[in-house]
């Protein structure tokens, strides 16, 4: 594993899951890794470059980390550098508030409270939905800075309407936006407020 004395910024933990993991577009000798995050009522992302593949090993058995893993991160900002540094991924279990999602670390005792979204009030508080829908539109289009695909879905739990459109920053839906046939169904992840509209966290 690798020190962390040499480190001058605050190391940060993190337990998430990984999300891709492949050989860098721009570094033939970097792993891009992505790691989402799950946080009080929403998702982050880990985006790492990778230059020693020991990083990458998992110390349990002795095999490369593989998409799907739960894992603990821990990493460091570096100064005028766009992602941070790794310094250590171990495996792990994660358990998920049943209220707010935020990935904790797994405990053998039933939890009773979780600190963060005990610290929301009410009216910042959102419901979690994992409902399968049916696609029933899917169109590219052109915006500002990018090509977004907007999406209707029907569900099949109290036949709500969802519309939204997917950019780059859904990290998780928008590489297989365009893979998506209208008519099919799909488990439809994200977050909803009172006024129904949603956060689309993943569609699988």
């Amino acid at each position: 594993m690798q020190s962390h004395t040499s480190v001058e910024a605050p190391i940060k933990t993190s337990l998430g899951t990984i999300r891709s993991l492949e050989p860098s577009k721009y570094n033939a000798t970097c792993t891009y890794m992505l790691i989402s995050v799950n946080k009080t009522y929403h998702l982050e992302y880990l985006q790492f470059f990778v230059n020693d593949e020991n990083l990458l090993i998992n110390s349990d058995t002795g095999e490369t980390f593989a998409v799907g893993d739960e894992v603990k991160v821990l990493s460091c900002k570096i100064r005028n550098k766009t992602y941070p540094k790794l310094l250590s991924l171990t495996s792990t279990m994660i358990d998920y508030c049943p209220v707010c999602r935020r990935g904790l670390e797994a405990a053998d005792a039933q939890r009773i409270d979780c600190d963060g979204c005990s610290s929301h009030s009410e009216k910042y508080q959102k419901n979690w939905i994992n409902e399968s829908m049916t696609l029933t539109s899917l169109n590219a289009n052109n915006y500002t800075y990018s090509i977004g695909y907007k999406m209707m879905f029907v569900s099949h739990v109290d036949g709500e309407c969802y519309t939204f459109v997917v950019f780059p920053r859904d990290r998780l839906v928008y590489p297989k936006a365009n893979t998506f046939k209208v008519g099919s169904r799909y488990t439809v992840c994200g977050w909803t407020n009172d006024c129904r509209s949603l956060e689309l966290v993943d569609i699988i």
